[in-house]
């Protein structure tokens, strides 16, 4: 990964960033009321609300991970196998810790847990590629030069 598309990700981190922190007017609900519905109605929104928080708050913490993971030069190698992430991957989603095999057998465990109550012991870290190690694509294309008439 080169210079330019490192900039590209940390400006899209960041904005995304400055954007969760951003104060947000969230409006407090009471939940004195007459009705048993608007009571039911508002601690529904309650929990909704709280739900959110803690997402937003995870999201912040996600992304300030990943920030510091370009400070040390650790940004964009896959934290289970230390294959480089690719470029594509990063862009949907900048905060990524993990390439898609590496990320997949974690849910797959993740769903094992969950589903038989079991926990294996984790996996040693692959030392070989599972697969070809491709570089990433070019985050700039050049543009094509135009003929000039």
């Amino acid at each position: 990964m080169n210079t330019s598309q490192l900039a590209a990700l940390r400006w899209m981190m960041e904005r995304e960033l400055s954007a969760l922190r951003s104060p947000r007017m969230s409006p407090e609900i009471s939940l004195k009321c007459p009705d048993e519905n608007e009571l039911a109605s508002r601690l529904s929104e309650r929990a909704v609300d709280e739900r959110l928080t803690a997402r937003r708050v995870e999201r912040i913490r996600d992304l300030e991970n990943a920030l510091r993971r370009i400070e040390v030069m650790d940004y964009g190698v896959c934290e289970a196998c230390g294959e480089p992430i690719p470029l594509l991957r990063l862009l949907a989603s900048p905060s990524v810790r993990y390439c898609v095999a590496c990320q997949q057998e974690l849910e797959e465990e993740e769903r094992t847990v969950v589903v038989t109550g079991s926990f294996e012991a984790p996996r040693p870290r692959r030392t070989t590629p599972s697969r070809p190690v491709t570089p990433p694509m070019p985050f700039f294309l050049p543009r094509r030069r135009q003929a000039i008439h």
